[in-house]
């Protein structure tokens, strides 16, 4: 899959200008009931869904909870595979809910380099 992703956005733009990686919708049967259920819920004061976008810096342990989640590797092999190791990474990882569907996740992964 990572493969296929970074062909595709070579297909159109230079690898260097890919700085963010969005997930839209996520209906992965184990990322969302993860994000729901052990990082909103496990927040103490933190609505559901938030209000606004929550960051997820790493190392924090909602940060590495999110990126070893389905859709979390998945992103992480892309920058992996797209640029080998010690040249990229993700330093965070934005939660964001839009419209009135409270399910209805997107996760914005950040990329820079090292």
């Amino acid at each position: 899959m990572s493969e296929f992703a970074k062909a595709f956005y070579e297909s159109h733009f230079p690898l260097e200008s890919l700085k963010y990686a969005f997930v839209t919708t996520v209906v992965q049967e184990k990322t969302m009931p993860f994000l729901r259920d052990h990082i909103y819920l496990s927040q103490e004061g933190l609505g559901f869904p938030p209000k606004e976008p929550q960051t997820w810096e790493s190392p924090s342990p909602e940060f590495c909870g999110i990126l070893g989640t389905p859709i979390g590797k998945v992103v992480a092999a892309l920058v992996l595979c797209a640029y080998g190791q010690s040249v990229k990474r993700i330093p965070r990882i934005v939660t964001f809910h839009t419209g009135s569907n409270p399910c209805e996740y997107n996760l914005r992964f950040d990329i820079e380099d090292v």
